[in-house]
């Protein structure tokens, strides 16, 4: 039964986004009000890109001129290397993908567009729940 569990039943639905032309600054201030470390970017209503923490982080820390760090875009710190599938992909083939090339989230489109996202840490909640026999897909 757990091999049919598509990554649409255990993903956070609705997952905040930023556009990729918004100021970091914008970014790192949602991310804080809503305590989450992965912030899916947006073109329009394209997903290009998931911002984490610590790609703010580092683009901070590199840039001392603090004037100059108000000033950096989304743009200039997200990685255009984005995994993405649609939410009908099975879970485990998802979480096998994320190990093997150690990525901490995934996002979830259904018919092309955001409908969530899947993290490493969403991974250990759901492996609790089914160790704890707590998830069931019916």
């Amino acid at each position: 039964m757990l091999n049919q569990v598509m990554i649409g039943d255990v993903m956070t639905a609705s997952p905040y986004s930023i556009d990729i032309k918004d100021k970091l600054v914008a970014a790192q201030q949602l991310m804080s009000d809503k305590a989450i470390r992965h912030l899916p970017v947006l073109e329009g209503k394209n997903a290009v890109s998931v911002l984490t923490d610590r790609d703010i982080n580092l683009a901070l820390a590199a840039n001392k001129n603090v004037q100059a760090a108000e000033e950096l875009m989304v743009e200039d710190v997200c990685a255009l290397n984005l995994y993405q599938v649609d939410k009908t992909v099975k879970l485990s083939d998802v979480v096998s993908y994320m190990a093997d090339k150690a990525i901490g989230s995934v996002l979830i489109t259904n018919q092309g567009e955001l409908d969530g996202i899947f993290t490493a840490t969403d991974a250990c909640k759901y492996l609790a729940m089914c160790l704890n026999g707590e998830f069931s897909k019916e």
